[in-house]
C-alpha cells in the first residue's frame, strides 16, 4: 500500500544478465520525495534480494505440483542356469514402465533527511551572513571609538564559530546525500538537491486509530501467511502415513517359445514401522513456534507502534507551538534589538544573545520537523499504508 500509485516494480534481471555492476539510471537536477520513493522500489539492491526469495519461493511451489517421474524397467530371467536353462536360450526378458501414484494428497499440499539538511545549511549560511555584517558594523564602530576593541573580538569569535557550524552541516548534508542515492542502488549521487515540503504537517489521528490498521504491517503479514504455511506442513506430513502405490506394466518374451505376453502388477509398501510419527510431530512443533512469533511479533508491532506515536505526538506539539508562539516573538526581538543597536541603544553583547537564541529556535524547529517526518515514516512502517491517506 504504501508503494500505491508509484511506479509499478520491475522484476531484476538474473545476474549474468547484467551489463554493469550496480547499473542504475541516475537521475539528476531536483529530486522529489515521489521520485526518490520511486527510485528506491525500482532499483534498490535490498529489494532485489527479497524479490530474489520470492522466485525461488515460486520455482520450489511449480516443483511441488509436478508428478514424480515415471521410471523404466528391464529384467532378464533364467539365464546362465544348468541343462534347459543354460545360456540365454530359455531366457525371460521383461520391460516395462512404473508410475508411482501419490496417495494422501501429497501434491496439493506443498527522502526526508536531506531536505532537513538542507534547510539546516541555509540556516547556517544565513547565520554567517549574518555575522559578517555584524563584524563590519562592529569593526568600524571600534575605528570610529565607538565600540570597545572587545566588541571586536567577539564578533570575530561570532563569525569563526558560524563558520565552524556551517561546515559542519555542510559535511552532514554531504552524508545525507550518499545516503539516499545508495537508497536506490547508486554509488555516486548527480542529482543537484530536493525538494519537498518540509513544513507541511498535519495532526497525527491518534494511537486508538492506529492501532486499527495495525494488521496491515508486513511483519504480521508476513507470520500469517508463514502459519498458514506451517499448517501445510503438517497436512504434507500427515499424508506422508499414507504410502504410495507403484504401477507397473510391460511385455514378456520367452525366448524358449520365442512368445510374448503382457505383464502388469504394483507394489505397496505395508507401513509396520514408519508411519512418519516424527515427521508429524515436528511439523506440529514448527507450527507452534510460528504462531508464537506471530504473537510476539504483534506484540512487538504494537509497542514500537506506541512508541512511534509518542514521538509524533510531541514532535507536532513542539512545532506548532515553535511555529505560532516562539519563533514569531524571537524575530521580533531580534529585529527590534537590531534597530536599538543601530540607533546606539543597546551593546554588541546585546545582539550576539539575541542572534543565538533565534538561530537556536530555527535549529530547534528544524530539529522537530525531522522528527516529526521520520515519526511518520516510522508510523507509516508500522501500519503498512500512508498515515494520511494517499501521498
Amino acid at each position: 500500500p504504501l508503494g500505491a500509485g508509484l511506479e509499478a516494480y520491475r522484476p531484476p534481471r538474473l545476474p549474468e544478465a547484467r551489463t554493469v555492476l550496480g547499473e542504475v539510471d541516475e537521475p539528476t537536477g531536483v529530486l522529489s520525495l515521489r521520485e526518490t520513493q520511486a527510485l528506491a522500489l525500482l532499483n534498490s539492491p535490498r529489494l532485489a534480494a527479497f524479490s530474489w526469495d520470492v522466485r525461488a519461493h515460486e520455482a520450489r511451489t511449480l516443483q511441488a505440483g509436478l508428478a514424480p517421474n515415471p521410471e523404466f524397467s528391464f529384467r532378464m530371467e533364467d539365464v546362465g542356469g544348468t541343462d534347459g536353462f543354460h545360456g540365454v536360450d530359455s531366457a525371460e526378458t521383461t520391460i516395462q514402465f512404473a508410475q508411482r501414484l501419490e496417495l494422501g494428497g501429497k501434491r496439493a499440499r506443498r527522502h526526508r533527511v536531506v531536505l532537513v539538511a538542507q534547510e539546516r545549511l541555509e540556516l547556517a549560511d544565513e547565520l554567517v551572513r549574518i555575522a559578517e555584517e555584524s563584524l563590519a558594523t562592529v569593526a568600524q564602530e571600534v575605528e570610529e571609538g565607538l565600540a570597545s576593541p572587545i566588541a571586536g573580538t567577539r564578533a570575530k569569535v561570532a563569525l569563526a564559530a558560524a563558520q565552524v557550524d556551517r561546515d559542519r552541516t555542510r559535511a552532514e548534508l554531504a552524508t545525507a546525500r550518499s545516503n539516499l542515492a545508495a537508497g536506490w542502488g547508486s554509488e555516486q549521487e548527480r542529482f543537484a538537491r530536493v525538494e519537498g515540503e518540509l513544513e507541511a504537517v498535519q495532526e497525527p489521528p491518534g494511537l486508538e486509530s492506529l492501532l486499527v490498521r495495525m494488521e496491515a504491517n508486513p511483519d504480521l503479514a508476513r507470520f500469517a501467511t508463514e502459519v498458514e504455511r506451517r499448517r501445510a506442513v503438517v497436512e504434507l506430513e500427515k499424508s506422508q502415513r499414507i504410502q504410495d502405490v507403484t504401477v507397473a506394466a510391460g511385455v514378456r518374451r520367452f525366448s524358449a517359445t520365442t512368445d510374448t505376453a503382457v505383464v502388469f502388477g504394483f507394489d505397496v509398501p505395508i507401513p509396520l514401522v514408519n508411519r512418519n510419527k516424527g515427521g508429524v510431530l515436528a511439523a506440529r512443533y514448527e507450527l507452534a513456534k510460528a504462531e508464537e512469533e506471530r504473537r510476539a511479533a504483534r506484540l512487538r508491532v504494537l509497542t514500537n507502534l506506541a512508541a512511534a506515536d509518542d514521538r509524533l505526538q510531541s514532535a507536532y506539539r513542539e512545532v506548532t507551538s515553535l511555529r505560532r508562539d516562539v519563533l514569531p516573538d524571537a524575530e521580533e526581538v531580534h529585529r527590534q534589538i537590531l534597530e536599538e543597536f543601530d540607533a546606539g541603544n543597546y551593546a554588541y553583547d546585546d545582539v550576539l544573545d539575541a542572534q543565538r537564541t533565534l538561530f537556536r529556535l530555527r535549529g530547534q524547529y528544524l530539529k522537530a520537523l525531522e522528527s516529526y517526518h521520520v515519526s511518520v515514516a516510522e508510523v507509516e512502517r508500522l501500519i503498512g499504508e500512508p498515515l494520511h491517506g494517499a501521498p
